[in-house]
């Protein structure tokens, strides 16, 4: 396990250190505990708020020091748990082509409604995008021009 602390120093990437340090030794995991203060490198993660830590290669906290006991959780072998993938239209996704997205015995009976919306939802994208431009302050909004001051003949008194 790779884990890495970005920072460029302070005091809280310090202390982040330290974190990693105490939750590594608790969680009883082999792992190589890693400072970065390269400022191409923590970029080259994605990171814009230091401190920042890095299990594995996913950034799993930035801006802030957790605690031990978080990181901790972070180290430890997770169990993984049966993805069950589905499907908009027909529920649990099958292995044959059932599906009435993938042209089985159902798409006859159930079309898919997503089919369907498809061409009311690139048409709602559109006007917003127009909308967006159309209100947007850098683009030109006329301005209607002032009335001309009319001069009227001062009244004698």
């Amino acid at each position: 396990m790779d884990v890495k602390v970005l920072g460029t120093g302070c005091a809280k990437c310090n202390q982040l250190y330290a974190e990693a340090q105490k939750a590594i030794a608790d969680a009883g995991v082999q792992a190589t505990l890693t400072k970065v203060e390269d400022v191409q490198e923590i970029l080259a993660h994605g990171v814009m708020a230091t401190p920042a830590l890095v299990v594995d290669g996913q950034v799993k906290a930035s801006g802030r020091v957790p605690g031990a006991a978080e990181i901790a959780g972070w180290l430890s072998p997770s169990k993984e748990l049966p993805v069950v993938v589905t499907d908009p239209c027909c529920g649990p996704a099958e292995a044959s082509a059932a599906c009435c997205c993938g042209g089985g015995a159902q798409a006859a009976e159930k079309p898919c409604p997503f089919k369907k919306a498809l061409p009311w939802i690139l048409i709602l994208a559109a006007v917003a995008i127009g909308l967006y431009a159309a209100l947007s302050p850098s683009s030109p909004v006329p301005v209607p021009a002032a009335p001309a001051p009319t001069t009227q003949p001062a009244q004698a008194r």
